[in-house]
């Protein structure tokens, strides 16, 4: 254009029509390859999908196991007897060597599983959830131990009931415990307290003597 040549009514119809159709181009050639990408994604989505479904299913051992193909749990071959003798060496400590002693000795102890004979009189197990057993033979071969301290087992009802029926006119009765050492209380001013949980029960008939 020139000068004061401006353009008429016809040629800026034709201006904004070209203009208009090129924007219209313009956002259908990228919607188009927006959709292609997300086809593309897709398809490799669902491929790697398919692929790890599969080498999921392949594995020969699954993560996701049944209950029935769980690890059993690790039984500590520890005793009873063990621990009585961890203790009597501690008490032969200063107070603050045996403070440091009782501690690492919790921490060694606690938390494991064991299966231990034990005696239990029906005088110190009246009720499922106040249970008490008796460690040691104290009128027998564990005369010698002056240690005093009792278990507390965690049962249910039903293991209560059942151990009671199996003891019945038997006492002392010679029991399995088997369960999670849940508390230790060891210290140089308390009396020496343990509880077991997710305890079990079972009688132990031994061979009579003649």
């Amino acid at each position: 254009m020139r000068g004061n040549d401006y353009p008429n009514n016809t040629q800026l119809d034709l201006y904004r029509t070209t203009v208009w159709d090129r924007a219209i181009v313009g956002m259908a050639i990228a919607a188009a390859l927006a959709a292609l990408a997300v086809a593309t994604l897709t398809g490799c989505t669902q491929h790697s999908d398919a692929e790890a479904t599969e080498d999921f299913n392949n594995q020969p051992v699954s993560f996701a196991r049944a209950p029935a193909d769980l690890p059993i749990v690790e039984i500590d071959d520890r005793n009873q007897y063990a621990l009585a003798s961890a203790i009597a060496k501690i008490e032969q400590l200063d107070p603050f060597e045996a403070h440091n002693a009782y501690r690492d000795l919790r921490k060694a102890w606690i938390g494991k599983h064991y299966r231990w004979r034990v005696f239990l009189v029906s005088a110190t197990c009246q009720h499922a959830n106040q249970c008490n057993v008796l460690p040691f033979d104290r009128a027998g071969a564990d005369k010698s131990i002056t240690q005093g301290w009792m278990p507390r087992v965690d049962i249910d009802a039903k293991t209560h009931a059942s151990i009671l029926r199996a003891c019945d006119g038997e006492s002392p009765c010679t029991v399995e415990l088997e369960g999670t050492m849940a508390e230790l209380i060891l210290s140089t001013e308390q009396f020496t307290r343990m509880s077991f949980s997710n305890a079990t029960l079972r009688p132990i008939r031994l061979a009579s003597r003649d």
